[in-house]
């Protein structure tokens, strides 16, 4: 049997926002935003090892919303490490 494959990214909006966010998303996407932001993320995950999304976000050069919401996809892509330490905010590491 044949598996069709697909390649099917999730939208980040909702189908309730306006279509100005769609837009802008759209826009982000299609700009290389995501991958300029992940790069970063590991550029800064190398310099400072376990820190947490929020640790990473008070360096200013992203916002803890845009690192926490790349750190998944990063870790599906094998190029991070996520590690719960308790209760703590999950830590970050090069995989």
């Amino acid at each position: 049997m044949i598996q069709t494959s697909f390649n099917f990214t999730a939208p980040r909006s909702r189908r309730s926002d306006p279509a100005s966010s769609r837009r802008a998303e759209r826009d982000f996407v299609e700009s290389g935003g995501p991958k300029r932001h992940a790069d970063i993320i590991m550029d800064l995950v190398r310099q400072y090892p376990g820190w947490t999304a929020k640790q990473l976000g008070t360096l200013g050069v992203l916002k803890f919303e845009q690192i926490d919401r790349r750190t998944k996809e990063m870790e599906e892509a094998g190029r991070i490490r996520r590690v719960a330490n308790g209760s703590e905010d999950l830590r970050l590491y090069p995989a």
